[in-house]
């Protein structure tokens, strides 16, 4: 599940509600298990602040994860630490080396 969910996030670049959607899960489910692999030391969230709202997030299913509709935003980013990258690294590699 791990390397499905940073698969998801990394390497398709998919958002916090397409991966809950591909992966079958309620939102709510997939930050548990985020929040445990923050925990494993898969990655690391980080709080940015910024001066803007952010329309979207109304519908990509990540408002409770990411930030409230606030005109000063705080912003929660998913970053993924060496742990994490070496996953993401080794499903890259095998990607390549698969026949298409």
């Amino acid at each position: 599940m791990i390397r499905k969910i940073l698969t998801h996030l990394y390497i398709d670049k998919l958002s916090f509600g397409e991966t809950a959607i591909k992966l079958d899960i309620s939102s709510e489910s997939l930050k548990e298990i985020l929040d445990n692999m923050e925990h494993m030391g898969y990655i690391r969230k980080v709080h940015e602040d910024t001066n803007t709202t952010c329309p979207t997030c109304r519908n990509c299913g990540n408002t409770g994860m990411c930030h409230t509709e606030t005109s000063n935003i705080s912003a929660k980013k998913l970053i993924l630490t060496e742990k994490g990258k070496r996953i993401c690294d080794r499903k890259k590699k095998q990607d390549a080396t698969t026949p298409k």
